[in-house]
């Protein structure tokens, strides 16, 4: 269970901070789901299955982690047929915790480095001091 939840936090901090970054999406155009007719049961089923494989690759792709193809696939087909893991739990929550750290390492870099870059660009609006009055020099 420790495992599940750590994993589904994993999986959604990174789905948010892929979603904060992304621009509004514009409305999808009108489908036939939407005029109020049902799709058929195995349709439905399809669109959704598709639907959820998409969306596990974007965040993926958005968070730009590399996986093995194989491994995930492997403990999908094995968690929805109800066979036993291939690794102890134990392993993965070791895994998934040296995994989150070097993600939030990598966080880290990136938000320094975009600090870095932003604090040595000049503002758009930023003027040029005026140069300090000459003082005078009033003989009398």
């Amino acid at each position: 269970m420790k495992l599940n939840y750590l994993s589904l936090t994993v999986i959604l901090a990174f789905a948010a901070l892929a979603r904060a970054q992304e621009p509004a999406a514009p409305p999808a155009p009108a489908s036939p789901a939407k005029s109020g007719v049902p799709l058929d049961p195995a349709i439905l089923k399809d669109k959704v299955s598709y639907f959820y494989g998409a969306d596990v690759a974007r965040g993926f792709q958005d968070n730009k982690v590399d996986i093995s193809m194989e491994s995930f696939l492997q403990g999908l087909k094995d968690t929805v047929d109800k066979k036993p893991s291939k690794y102890t739990n134990e392993e993965l929550e070791a895994a998934m915790n040296q995994f989150a750290q070097a993600m939030v390492a990598k966080q880290q870099k990136d938000m320094t480095e975009a600090e870095q870059k932003n604090s040595s660009q000049p503002t758009p609006n930023a003027k040029a001091s005026p140069p300090p009055p000459a003082a005078c020099n009033m003989k009398s």
